[in-house]
């Protein structure tokens, strides 16, 4: 009993931490574009 649970527990931990990562790189992504958009502007622009 306390085996399945813990997977359980730790598969929806795991899912719930996936998405929450996926937004704040997502964030963190736009927001480096604008911090230097040379470096950006010029990989996009290539």
């Amino acid at each position: 009993m306390s085996r399945p649970k813990t997977g359980r527990v730790k598969k929806a931990s795991t899912i719930k931490e996936q998405h929450h990562q996926r937004r704040v790189p997502t964030r963190h992504l736009e927001q480096i574009v604008p911090a230097r958009p040379g470096l950006d502007g010029r990989v996009d622009q290539q």
